[in-house]
């Protein structure tokens, strides 16, 4: 993806996607090329509306060897973002979520250990807390609700 994209997103000129890959026909201004952007979003950095207007957002990463992707969207609501940093052992899932919403975070079972925004929420079992809701584990993933606000998920 990244040398089939690099010449749209190193162009010095232009700003979006060329309609086709080779420019000089078509349009510069196409949406049809940016279905890469789809994958990133709804696959690498794992977001997925679960309730219509995006009321409920699933966030489930599926990172591979990246070790940093981010995305953002815009909602009914207000604007939403999920950056996601893998390094020194440690998986971090940072996310702002507008008024009205709820998202369900998902983290590997690998980690042991789970923080949110500084407070113990995982150690082997659950810990309950005023910030999230354990949901259980799902597909190999542990699973936990949170509301609207800024959220700093730390895994090791």
């Amino acid at each position: 993806m990244k040398e089939r994209y690099s010449e749209m997103i190193n162009d010095p000129v232009r700003t979006t996607l060329y309609e086709l890959w080779n420019i000089g026909s078509g349009s510069v201004n196409h949406a049809w090329s940016g279905g890469g952007l789809t994958i990133l979003s709804q696959y690498v950095c794992g977001v997925y509306p679960v309730e219509a207007a995006w009321k409920t957002i699933r966030i489930r990463p599926q990172m591979g060897s990246l070790t940093y992707a981010a995305t953002e969207n815009t909602t009914v609501n207000g604007k939403f973002s999920v950056e996601i940093n893998k390094s020194n052992g440690k998986y971090r899932i940072h996310t702002l979520l507008p008024q009205e919403s709820n998202a369900i975070v998902m983290i590997p079972v690998s980690y042991k250990k789970i923080n949110l925004n500084n407070h113990l929420i995982w150690n082997g079992k659950e810990k309950r807390n005023q910030w999230s809701e354990y949901l259980g584990i799902d597909n190999g993933y542990h699973t936990f609700k949170i509301k609207s606000g800024n959220w700093n998920f730390v895994a090791e």
